[in-house]
Parts: structure tokens; C-alpha cells; sequence
């Protein structure tokens, strides 16, 4: 009888044992196959306009470096994922002030060092606080210049990535005061004659904007922010600026979200 026990006991101490060692190799293999995983990106491309139309709109005091994180899904101890951030200026184009940074990819439970991944991370932040800082602060308010051009350029970028989450955020009043086509022109009117024709015919200035530059047919995957608060006194250009270029946008498969804060 007691032979029996301590059998039925040494029997139950190895199945326990062979238990508890199978679900530990089970973690470890998880572990290690999630380490392989190719690690998703987040892409982001802003734009801000510093131009004279906009000069009085674009302080940026909303916007902060806590706000573009969210966007960025970029926590206190970083992100799940890699992060590109890019930042232009719209104004001339000769004089387009144009910055990247990149964050990589968080430690893995095989690969990685943490320490120097919030080296890293905070580097990246304060690269990225420093460039929206000075477009907060400049004040410049250069003369002619295109918003669609910028956007355009923005798109085909994104369009061509393989990043698993794409964003485009701009900063404008969306009014077009370039070569090819001026709301602002006040040559006989023109911008006045401008006007009239987006809000009776917006197709037509739809058909100038494709032929000055295409938009990729495909935007699916791409969030694109279109950020301005249209009280300001350019409300009469905005909203069928803000139709038009939602138009273009939405039937290319984009998501579009428009607000007068990020």
C-alpha cells in the first residue's frame, strides 16, 4: 500500500514538473517567434504654412509635443512600433526647410539594449520638439507659394512606403497663391474670379491641380489631418477648399480628418 503512495506521489511530482516545463518552453517559443515578427511602422509627414495668408493662424500654441506623440502612438516608455517623423515648411519652394528623424525599433526579449533605446527615444523627442518650435516661431511670412504642390508630393511618398500606419498632417488656410493657380491674385480680380469658379465649379480646379501634379489613384492606409480653424477670417476660401481637397482625397481611399486643433 504505501509502495502504491509513494508511486502515485513520485508520478504526480513528474507530471507536475513536465507541466510547468512545457508551458515554459510554450512562453519561451512565443517569446522568441514574436521577436522575428517584423516590427510595424508609423510614418508621419507634417507640413505647416508659414505663409503671409496664413501667418496670423499658424502660432501653433495648441500644438505641442504631447499632442504629435498621440498621433505617433509614442508613450512615456516609447512605442510599439518604429517611428518616422518628417516636417516642412510651406512657403517658396527654394527656400523649404525639410527635417526627418527616425526612432528604431524597441528592444526585443532576444535583441536590444533598453538603455539605449531611451537614449534614442529621447533624442528623437527632442529633435522633434525642437523643429515644431521653430515653426512656431517663424514669423516670415513669405509671399507666393502652393499648399497642393507640398500635399501632393506628401502623398506620393506615403503612397510608395511600406509603412504599416501613414499620416499626413497640415497646418493651412489651404489657399493657393502660386504660378498655375492664386486665390490672392489681385490682378483684375483674378483671385475673386478664382473663388467663384472652386465654389460653382470645384471639377475644373480639381482637373488644374491633376494636371499641375497627379494624386496617386491609391491613399487607403493613409490618415491625412487637415488642421486650421477657419474663424480666423478665412473661413470664404477654406470651407470649399476644405470640400474640394476632402473630395480628392476620400475617393482615393484616404481618410481625411479635419479640425481646428490636432
Amino acid at each position: 500500500m504505501k509502495l502504491v503512495q509513494f508511486l502515485f506521489g513520485f508520478l504526480t511530482v513528474i507530471i507536475n514538473f513536465l507541466s510547468r516545463s512545457f508551458m515554459l518552453l510554450i512562453l519561451v517559443f512565443f517569446t522568441v517567434g514574436c521577436s522575428f515578427e517584423p516590427v510595424p511602422t508609423v510614418e508621419c509627414s507634417t507640413l505647416i504654412d508659414v505663409t503671409n495668408s496664413n501667418l496670423s493662424t499658424h502660432s501653433l500654441e495648441h500644438l505641442s509635443l504631447e499632442h504629435l506623440k498621440k498621433v505617433l502612438t509614442i508613450k512615456r516608455y516609447g512605442s510599439c512600433n518604429r517611428v518616422i517623423y518628417r516636417q516642412s515648411l510651406i512657403e517658396e519652394t527654394f527656400l523649404n526647410e525639410h527635417h526627418e528623424f527616425i526612432l528604431p525599433a524597441p528592444p526585443t526579449f532576444i535583441k536590444g539594449n533598453a538603455y539605449r533605446y531611451e537614449k534614442k527615444l529621447n533624442a528623437f523627442c527632442n529633435n522633434v520638439d525642437s523643429v515644431l518650435t521653430a515653426a512656431k516661431n517663424d514669423k516670415s511670412g513669405r509671399g507666393a507659394s502652393s499648399v497642393y504642390l507640398p500635399m501632393a508630393r506628401e502623398l506620393r511618398k506615403l503612397a510608395n512606403s511600406d509603412s504599416n500606419k501613414k499620416i499626413l498632417i497640415i497646418f493651412s488656410d489651404l489657399i493657393e497663391n502660386s504660378d498655375f493657380l492664386s486665390f490672392l491674385d489681385e490682378r483684375n480680380d483674378r483671385g475673386e474670379k478664382t473663388l467663384k469658379q472652386l465654389i460653382r465649379t470645384p471639377k475644373k480646379i480639381e482637373k488644374l491641380l491633376q494636371e499641375e501634379m497627379p494624386l496617386p489613384n491609391d491613399l487607403q492606409n493613409i490618415t491625412v489631418y487637415l488642421i486650421h480653424d477657419a474663424s480666423t477670417g478665412t473661413e470664404r476660401y477654406f470651407k470649399p477648399l476644405l470640400a474640394l481637397y476632402e473630395k480628392m482625397l476620400t475617393k482615393r481611399g484616404a481618410t481625411v480628418i479635419s479640425a481646428a486643433n490636432l
